[in-house]
């Protein structure tokens, strides 16, 4: 699940929407949420000439990224906390 991402999610949604809300749907309205934003900051990138490989962003929500994952967690040592797949500092 993506922490920065859910809160605006779960913010947005009534208290009945959110109790009958389960960990899965949430990853999915997170990640359609998340999509949304990065399509809108591209369009406002673009507008302000700012040049990249826009039609290969790094998005961390993409599996590619998350399959090298176990290699970071072996890299960075127990000096990091990692929960579902996120990192969260000490």
């Amino acid at each position: 699940m993506m922490l920065s991402t859910s809160i605006p999610v779960l913010q947005s949604l009534d208290q009945a929407a959110r109790k009958d809300l389960i960990p899965i749907k949430l990853g999915v309205k997170a990640a359609k949420f998340a999509k949304q934003t990065v399509n809108t900051q591209m369009k406002s990138f673009k507008r302000y000439g700012i040049f990249a490989d826009w039609s290969n962003p790094y998005l961390t929500l993409d599996p590619k990224y998350k399959a090298c994952f176990s290699e970071w967690k072996d890299l960075l040592g127990p000096s990091w906390d990692f929960r579902h797949e996120s990192i969260i500092t000490r």
